[in-house]
């Protein structure tokens, strides 16, 4: 599917309407990726984005997009992980 013409419609997919909450080339960072398929989503809608996996392990998917990926166990690497991300202006959604 061509995820770019849910910007048009975001009330059809509310993942469309948080990613263009977004500021024009923000940084969007993704804590627990996985397999990258919500990201590679985000892309595909707003390909202006500058994006930061985080996960466990390294999943083969993840090769299939831009992104800027760090290795962490998010239970016990959080605060190194902090210091490793370049953040200097942030917000938080969940």
């Amino acid at each position: 599917m061509n995820w770019k013409w849910l910007k048009f419609i975001p009330w059809v997919d509310p993942r469309a309407k948080f990613i263009m909450t977004i500021p024009h080339k923000g940084h969007l960072l993704d804590l627990g990726c996985w397999d990258g398929s919500t990201l590679k989503h985000f892309l595909e809608l707003r390909p202006d984005l500058k994006i930061y996996a985080v996960d466990i392990q390294k999943h083969p998917n993840l090769t299939q997009f831009q992104y800027t990926f760090h290795q962490a166990d998010l239970e016990t690497d959080i605060f190194t992980l902090a210091r490793r991300i370049p953040w200097t202006q942030s917000r938080v959604c969940t």
